[in-house]
């Protein structure tokens, strides 16, 4: 198992620790590379001191979802919007997820996968008979991103794997 020992400064309480991070990827890495693997993990740290979450970490995370998010939105609409006008680009995307399923369904057969080849195929001869209004196969899952809120325990993610790989010790202000 590759260990690399590092420093981390909390920037809400201003306590310095060392911290050890255990990943067996880091053994197989130059020291430079794991260095920066080791401060990269250190960005979603959660401070043993105060609890506070790595402010680079919480900046990183809500960067990546907002552009997440407007990636999304903009080829939903647009894909909505060329729907509108040829169809068959539902069809086509319908296509590709019939694909998708039978592969899955070919490597590890489930109920949901059936379920989902199912649907996808009775939207695949809904809109080949009423092609006209194809477009709200797209438009209205790009409605529900936009008014759907994000599951907190998927935020916690990033997190709790960071806390599976980091033992901080020598803190001298632990929380209770």
């Amino acid at each position: 198992m590759g260990v690399v020992i590092t420093q981390y400064r909390c920037t809400a309480c201003q306590v310095s620790s060392s911290v050890e991070i255990l990943d067996p990827d880091l053994g197989r890495q130059g020291e430079a590379v794991a260095n920066m693997l080791a401060q990269m993990r250190l960005e979603y740290a959660t401070c043993p001191a105060c609890g506070a979450r790595n402010p680079a970490g919480v900046l990183d995370q809500r960067r990546d979802e907002r552009n997440i998010a407007i990636f999304t939105i903009v080829l939903m609409v647009g894909l909505s919007i060329g729907a509108y006008f040829a169809p068959w680009i539902v069809l086509g995307w319908l296509g590709l997820f019939a694909a998708l399923y039978l592969y899955f369904l070919s490597k590890r057969p489930t109920w949901t996968v059936v379920f989902n080849l199912a649907t996808t195929l009775g939207l695949g001869v809904i809109v080949w008979f009423v092609p006209r209004w194809a477009f709200l196969l797209l438009a209205v899952p790009t409605i529900q991103l936009l008014i759907r809120r994000r599951d907190p325990a998927e935020r916690d993610q990033p997190w709790q794997r960071a806390a599976e790989q980091l033992r901080f010790f020598d803190t001298s202000q632990r929380r209770p």
